[in-house]
């Protein structure tokens, strides 16, 4: 299956260098579709440059809380002395909403671009 995801601009970077190999998403009954082996078409929300990446794996949580304690900050984004904070993510989704569905973590590996 292919899916399409908005980023914003420093997270579509991150991933696309290889710098963020995990994408955190609300577990709504969208991201439930999603299955190892699919393919996210990831679109940058400012320049609309897009590029693919697989799924390796995704690890479903009952909140954000757990899902930033299971992983390193840097796989989620965070710079080394970047203070990670599941918090953050109340900025994209309303606290009742992760209550509801809880999080995802999405593990990829960008697809190389053909020459």
């Amino acid at each position: 299956m292919i899916i399409k995801m908005n980023l914003e601009n420093d997270a579509y970077d991150m991933i696309r260098l290889g710098m963020k190999d995990v994408e955190m998403r609300i577990n709504d009954e969208k991201r439930q579709l999603i299955e190892v082996g699919d393919t996210i078409i990831f679109t940058n929300l400012t320049t609309r440059e897009r590029f693919n990446a697989t799924v390796t794996a995704l690890t479903p949580f009952k909140s954000f809380k757990e899902l930033f304690e299971a992983y390193e900050p840097t796989r989620l984004g965070y710079k080394k002395d970047e203070i990670s904070d599941y918090r953050d993510m109340y900025h994209y989704y309303a606290q009742e909403a992760i209550e509801t569905y809880g999080a995802l973590a999405i593990e990829i590996q960008c697809v190389k671009e053909q020459s």
